[in-house]
């Protein structure tokens, strides 16, 4: 669904991201290097914020695959292991309910479709003033 039937059996190269995604992808709300493990050897897979706002959920779930399907595609260690996430959901709490139910459909597909494993989530968010 996010890239469409012709890309299911390649890989997603940056060149399949919209201008949209390009511009979410260049904000850095989605990192990932080879260097971020934790102790356990890891990869850590951060998402600073920038889900909401100007950004529909689409745009950073396919960011999210592209970083995340890049740096799992050349770790064989990473593969094996697992990765943690750091999700710091700013702005959840403001959004409607129907973002949020698309918003959490697009996260389970995700999380279902990705040949990754999730060890571990560490949630953050602020609470309204």
């Amino acid at each position: 669904d996010l890239f469409g039937q012709d890309k299911l059996v390649k890989d997603i190269e940056q060149s399949d991201l919209t201008e949209a995604d390009l511009n979410y992808l260049l904000k850095g709300a989605v990192q990932c290097t080879p260097s971020m493990k934790d102790k356990a050897g890891r990869l850590v897979v951060c998402h600073f914020g920038g889900f909401f706002g100007d950004n529909h959920p689409f745009s950073s779930a396919r960011v999210s695959w592209f970083v995340m399907e890049s740096a799992f595609r050349r770790d064989d260690a990473a593969q094996r292991k697992g990765m943690v996430l750091v999700l710091y959901l700013a702005g959840i709490l403001s959004m409607t309910h129907a973002m949020k139910e698309l918003f959490y459909a697009t996260c389970t597909k995700i999380n279902r479709s990705l040949p990754m494993r999730h060890a571990a989530a560490h949630l953050c968010y602020s609470l309204p003033q």
